[in-house]
């Protein structure tokens, strides 16, 4: 890499840093599609042991689908999904790293992974403020 993109590579990253200050987690995206948050590893690597079951909520915010899962005791996660992962709008639906639709807005899901952060620590996206679930996938949704 010359000199020059490496200079160009690093103000790229600086910039999308100070717009979405989200991206500690990672963003993941696909073209024409939307970026989710990421977990920044690939889908082989994140299945846990855990399984989280509920219902898939998703909203839009400044080009970032931001979904939760909300379990069938009633708690909510905000969710990173593995590297790869991105979605896409009307109806707004999660795709795998192929692109094939995984979940739907509204969907029964169950995922593989793990609570990603403190419950105590909720992470944001968009208007939703709720603990981090690092999924390695989903399971089943319909």
């Amino acid at each position: 890499m010359s000199r020059a993109d490496r200079g160009r590579t690093r103000t790229k990253a600086f910039a999308v840093a100070v717009a979405m200050p989200i991206l500690v987690l990672g963003c993941s995206g696909s073209a024409g599609g939307l970026a989710v948050l990421s977990t920044g590893a690939d889908a082989d690597e994140g299945h846990g042991e855990a399984q989280l079951t509920g219902t898939l909520s998703g909203t839009v915010s400044d080009g970032l689908a931001c979904f939760s899962v909300t379990s069938d005791d009633g708690r909510e996660y905000l969710v990173s999904w593995p590297e790869g992962y991105s979605a896409l709008e009307s109806p707004l639906r999660l795709l795998d790293e192929s692109g094939v639709t995984v979940a739907i807005d509204g969907d029964s899901v169950v995922l593989v992974g793990g609570v990603g952060s403190d419950e105590e620590s909720d992470i944001t996206c968009g208007d939703i403020s709720a603990p981090e679930w690092r999924a390695g996938g989903v399971v089943s949704s319909g």
